[in-house]
């Protein structure tokens, strides 16, 4: 019996974590890639894997960039090697499906038994039934494709779709700054400050690069304005505890993709400014779980790693106060909480707007001093209300 693919409590985090490392070796950058999201994301009964390919414009000369997979490699090489036989419509069908993934058998759906001959070896070499790939194209000619394989048809779910939708846009940002470094246009510090690589830089040859501040600062709304519309997109890097976000240039009708939906924009404004989801879902007349997915699609279409990193982008570059914290990551109760102590409430009156133990409240307020290096719980609200 068919089902779904993607664990349940699939850790994004650590995918997110080696898809963003620094590593600078393509192949290992690979191996990293595809073990955390082999021990994290997919719950396949025959492995994983993640390839690079480079190939001509009708699957010709088609080769490895990089390789990582569960089984063994000459069985699975040997059968993608059938990709310089392909032609144009097999390496359109199998490598560039119509959406971010898909499974083999509904790319085979309804066409010729010969249209289909790829995909069938493929699973013979390896003895499955089916395969999901998440696809990106970090240049033209290239494909990277994340894939699992399973022994039963895989059926995914519009949540399972949602979730590697986003993580392609990942993998493809990723991929995209470390093929094209030529089209990163500015970098940002973690607290927002625009940099800039020195000319004489090695293009990404490790972090933290040597940079210097650019003598005219752009306007933060203006790069706002642009990563909404999927001008730009946001590449995260760490590198000795210091956090990066370089400033990548889109190519020509990413804007489909990468551009926040007028819902997606106002989530965002909303729950920047510190309202907490039960407030933002108010406001806008949408359920808690739409104001959740709408934040966790911006997150990905703007190259941020996590829902609390977005929104500490999004109140950094529309210069709300909040961006005064330093790079924390806050939990949303944290954050409910934090609206609520701004709006003066007790721990006592908090505990029970929340319904939750006093003891609760102040373990929670506690990390919140903590986190956000405030020596008292006023020095945490006067450092932090509108216009300090």
């Amino acid at each position: 019996m068919g089902g779904g693919i993607v664990a349940p409590r699939a850790d994004w985090g650590s995918v997110l974590e080696a898809v963003y490392s620094p590593i600078q070796d393509e192949q290992r950058w690979a191996e990293a890639v595809h073990a955390a999201a082999k021990a994290s994301v997919f719950r396949s009964s025959h492995g994983a894997g993640f390839s690079i390919i480079s190939h001509g414009p009708a699957g010709e000369r088609a080769d490895f960039d990089a390789i990582a997979m569960d089984l063994v490699p000459q069985r699975l090489i040997a059968s993608a090697g059938t990709l310089a036989g392909l032609g144009v419509e097999g390496v359109r069908r199998y490598f560039y499906p119509s959406g971010l993934m898909a499974t083999h058998l509904e790319i085979e759906r309804g066409v010729p038994p010969e249209q289909a001959a790829y995909g069938k070896a493929t699973r013979a070499a390896v003895g499955v039934t089916d395969a999901v790939g998440v696809f990106s194209y970090p240049t033209p000619g290239r494909v990277a494709t994340l894939y699992a394989m399973h022994d039963a048809p895989i059926v995914l779910s519009h949540h399972e779709r949602s979730l590697l939708a986003r993580l392609a846009l990942h993998i493809d940002a990723a991929l995209r700054l470390r093929k094209t470094p030529e089209r990163v246009c500015a970098i940002l510090d973690a607290n927002g400050k625009f940099l800039h690589r020195v000319d004489a830089d090695p293009a990404l040859d490790g972090l933290p690069l040597r940079v210097a501040r650019v003598a005219s600062q752009p306007s933060m709304l203006d790069l706002w304005s642009a990563l909404v519309a999927g001008t730009y997109t946001l590449v995260r890097r760490r590198e000795g505890g210091r956090i990066f976000y370089y400033v990548l240039e889109n190519p020509p009708g990413a804007g489909s993709l990468r551009a926040l939906t007028a819902g997606e924009e106002a989530a965002v404004r909303q729950a920047a400014a510190g309202l907490p989801t039960k407030l933002v879902s108010y406001a806008l007349g949408v359920s808690s779980g739409v104001v959740s997915d709408r934040l966790a699609s911006a997150a990905a279409k703007l190259g941020a790693a996590s829902r609390t990193e977005l929104l500490r982008i999004a109140a950094m570059l529309t210069r709300d106060p909040r961006a005064a914290f330093p790079v924390v990551d806050l939990t949303e109760a944290e954050r409910e909480i934090l609206a609520l102590l701004q709006q003066g409430l007790s721990n006592d009156e908090i505990a029970r707007h929340r319904s939750r133990s006093l003891r609760t409240i102040a373990n929670q307020v506690a990390s919140l001093l903590r986190k956000t290096n405030s020596s008292s719980r006023r020095a945490l609200l006067v450092s932090n209300r509108p216009g300090a």
